[in-house]
């Protein structure tokens, strides 16, 4: 017994065939740069959109009354100049420290042989990955206790 194969019927099947491995690559193309855009990091929110979203989450979980939640917003509003101006004294603090560590490195690289910096650099970078760690086990903790 010998199969017939249709030459036509073939074709049609590998034109139907490649337009869908094209509809999907496009597909995917187009979806994938939406997943990089979803959360990870939260899109830029305004203030206004934080605060409220946190005194929605706050208003939720303590089941506070319109008077309560009216004098919340008041205490908040009251407080905000005040916050505002330690984080722009931090940052500005941030940036100070930032210049002072430039200077005592520039310093000691002109103490220290390449093989010292070297082994600094390594050190440095071995404390940064213990204290890493030592946060997220300090998270975990967090985690259980809040669970419990």
């Amino acid at each position: 017994m010998r199969l017939k194969y249709n030459h036509v019927n073939i074709k049609s099947k590998l034109k139907v065939m490649k337009k869908l491995v094209v509809l999907s690559a496009l597909a995917v193309f187009l979806i994938a740069p939406l997943t990089f855009g979803q959360k990870g990091k939260e899109a830029k929110v305004s203030p206004e959109v934080k605060k409220e979203k946190k005194l929605d989450r706050m208003d939720e979980e303590l089941d506070l009354s319109d008077d309560q939640r009216k004098k919340i917003e008041a205490i908040h509003a009251k407080y905000e100049p005040q916050q505002e101006a330690n984080k722009k004294e931090m940052e500005k603090l941030r940036e100070e420290r930032k210049k002072i560590n430039e200077a005592k490195k520039a310093e000691m690289k002109a103490v220290l042989t390449p093989e010292q910096l070297k082994k600094m650099e390594e050190l440095k970078k071995e404390r940064q990955v213990k204290r890493k760690s030592a946060k997220k086990e300090v998270r975990k903790e967090r985690m259980n206790i809040e669970e419990k």
